[in-house]
């Protein structure tokens, strides 16, 4: 796949170019995993992340070059009162009420490898505004700006 494929979308992040994927080609990357002749790694993990866009319509893949020889890194982007932000999906559990569930966290300091700023964006991502837990509406025990609420 070539950066220019309609199916392909540039926007700037955080300072840094990023390319979010349409679902409409994710099955064209699977079945050819190089984006600009360079081969993706950890497809499976790519995959896992494809399946969650495709599950949750908020949610969006995204990609970046990391250094100079063009290693695709792979996150994910919440559309949240239209802004894009970087997250990272974990599985927490409340500690009030026992829920269990995912939830998106912009807090991991890998996400934004290869930002002008990265500090400065990783600090903007503590300030977004925290959501409770979805059973109980206590604070989970990690930084969450979105709790799945289906199963």
């Amino acid at each position: 796949m070539n950066l220019n494929n309609e199916l392909i979308s540039q926007h700037k992040i955080d300072g840094q170019i990023v390319y979010i994927i349409a679902t409409e080609a994710f099955e064209l990357l699977v079945n050819n995993p190089v984006i600009e002749d360079q081969p993706i790694n950890a497809l499976d993990t790519v995959c896992n992340m494809m399946d969650f866009v495709r599950k949750y319509s908020s949610f969006s893949l995204a990609f970046y070059p990391l250094g100079n020889r063009n290693k695709w890194m792979f996150c994910l982007l919440l559309n949240k009162n239209e802004k894009l932000q970087r997250v990272q999906i974990e599985n927490v559990q409340c500690k009030e009420c026992d829920w269990q569930g995912i939830i998106a966290n912009p807090t991991i300091p890998e996400l934004y490898y290869g930002c002008p700023d990265r500090w400065g964006a990783l600090e903007e991502a503590n300030k977004t505004p925290i959501v409770h837990c979805p059973n109980c509406n206590s604070i989970l025990p990690r930084h969450s700006i979105w709790a799945s609420t289906k199963a």
